[in-house]
């Protein structure tokens, strides 16, 4: 299978439930879209176009209650923007930080039957502590102490979205 993805870290967790997964990085164009399955749907198209046989894509997405559903799958772009301490304002001055971070995967098979698989971890925004890559300073998981900016290597594999969709998956294709 051919992990379409620039991010080692992503690449490493995934080929932990696929070891024989290799890592292929492509400039997909991303759609503007808040619905996760249509922007997977989309990469798929786009990867198919130069991987041939297995793909997978992935996409992940943090979903603000208060901020009815922002940044969703437009995160990077909101860090790039306001960064963590800016989501961190908007969130606590809506009165609702409870949030939710998403990974749907999309896996094409060879014949080319899409599967889609999701992983969710329920949370809250929080103001930034630690530090780590992306959002990982402000997401604070339901029933967690900490945000996965200051969880060890270890804890943080427990709280991990990705995690949850790649064991969907993997029973989806078992």
């Amino acid at each position: 299978m051919i992990v379409v993805t620039g991010n080692s870290y992503k690449f490493a967790q995934i080929q932990e439930f696929f070891p024989n997964a290799e890592q292929k990085k492509l400039d997909l164009i991303e759609i503007q879209s808040l619905d996760a399955q249509e922007i997977i749907r989309h990469k798929v198209d786009q990867a198919r176009q130069v991987v041939s046989g297995e793909l997978l894509v992935e996409d992940t997405s943090l979903i603000c209650e208060g901020l009815n559903g922002l940044p969703g799958p437009f995160v990077k772009f909101f860090l790039q923007s306001v960064e963590c301490q800016g989501i961190w304002q908007m969130a606590k001055n809506s009165g609702n930080t409870q949030a939710q971070a998403i990974t749907t995967l999309g896996y094409c098979s060879s014949a080319g039957k899409i599967i889609l698989a999701q992983g969710t971890i329920k949370g809250h925004i929080v103001e930034p502590r630690g530090t780590g890559h992306g959002w990982n300073a402000l997401f604070q998981p339901e029933g967690a102490e900490m945000t996965y900016a200051e969880m060890p290597e270890g804890e943080h594999y427990q709280w991990n979205m990705r995690v949850k969709a790649l064991q969907v998956l993997q029973k989806q294709l078992s």
